[in-house]
């Protein structure tokens, strides 16, 4: 496979979830709708040789953003319900769709974004996918 089928597919699991308006493939300077989620491609690793070919393991960012608003605590627990969105969409599609031999979310953690004119609730962290490349 590749590295951008690869990430058609997170891209197509996280547009999937109830609740995430936008996702991108890159970290906005203006996110135009919320909640969002972004993915950045990070690195990769070779994990070595078998007779298939060689494995690589790919490293993507993503956070997902949620407006604070008039009511953080109403805004936190929607970004709480995301991160279970999250975590069981890619637990279901460990292959994602047949695009990596394996892949995982990682790590994720929460946090606050302050500094901006409207502040944002924020999850990042970590999703890996284990592809096999044929010699």
């Amino acid at each position: 496979m590749s590295i951008i089928k690869i990430e058609e597919q997170i891209t197509n699991v996280l547009s999937s979830l109830k609740g995430i308006a936008k996702v991108y493939d890159h970290e906005p300077k203006v996110l135009e709708k919320l909640p969002a989620a972004t993915i950045v491609l990070r690195g990769f690793q070779h994990q070595g040789d078998t007779f298939e070919g060689r494995e690589i393991l790919h490293n993507w960012d993503y956070r997902v953003y949620v407006a604070m608003g008039s009511d953080p605590g109403k805004a936190l627990s929607q970004l709480k319900q995301l991160v279970d969105s999250i975590i069981n969409a890619f637990g279901q599609d460990t292959t994602l769709s047949n695009t990596c031999i394996r892949s995982q979310l990682a790590t994720g953690e929460t946090g606050e974004v302050l500094d901006v004119d409207k502040p944002l609730y924020l999850m990042s962290g970590r999703i890996q996918a284990l592809e096999s490349r044929k010699p």
